[in-house]
């Protein structure tokens, strides 16, 4: 992961959220159509956000509310806990770990769902991590990525 990271800094910005951001979108098409074939785990299916809700209500929860939460959470916070409470450096096995199992078991509707987050965590954290080593704003990059990818998921469930 290292070695990503490290290339990836030399790369502009835009760049690098549009690479994470279209890796991500490839896996989550590829897990998705894997889990149609698993009883009981097509992704398709699973519901993360309350129907009643209109689609404005939905957009602002999954484009703003949730990327910032989980960002401030998962990467942001986590990644700081792991350098002051553990003394793990940043770019480390065990925070890595930590950062990206934490946001896909929060994301429990499934096996495939906690599957599926938990490499998407593993964008988000490579993204955060990559950013913090260019000395940009990881936060706000990262918030972005998710952002974007959220919309992107929001726009497939309108279809």
């Amino acid at each position: 992961m290292l070695r990503i990271i490290l290339r990836l800094q030399k790369i502009p910005a835009s760049i690098v959220i549009g690479l994470l951001l279209l890796l991500s979108i490839i896996w989550a098409h590829i897990i998705t159509k894997i889990s149609e074939y698993v009883p009981g785990q097509n992704l398709n299916n699973i519901q993360q956000i309350n129907p009643k809700y209109n689609q404005i209500t939905i957009f602002i929860t999954a484009v703003f509310v949730a990327p910032i939460i989980e960002t401030f959470i998962f990467q942001h916070l986590l990644i700081k806990a792991s350098l002051k409470v553990f003394k793990w450096p940043q770019i480390s096995f065990q925070t890595a770990m930590l950062s990206i199992f934490s946001f896909g078991i929060m994301h429990c509707y499934s096996l495939f769902m906690v599957l599926a987050t938990t490499v998407g965590g593993a964008f988000l954290y490579i993204c955060y991590v990559t950013f913090e080593k260019k000395g940009s704003n990881a936060f706000l990059f990262t918030l972005l990525l998710h952002s974007l990818y959220n919309f992107y998921g929001w726009l497939i469930d309108l279809g």
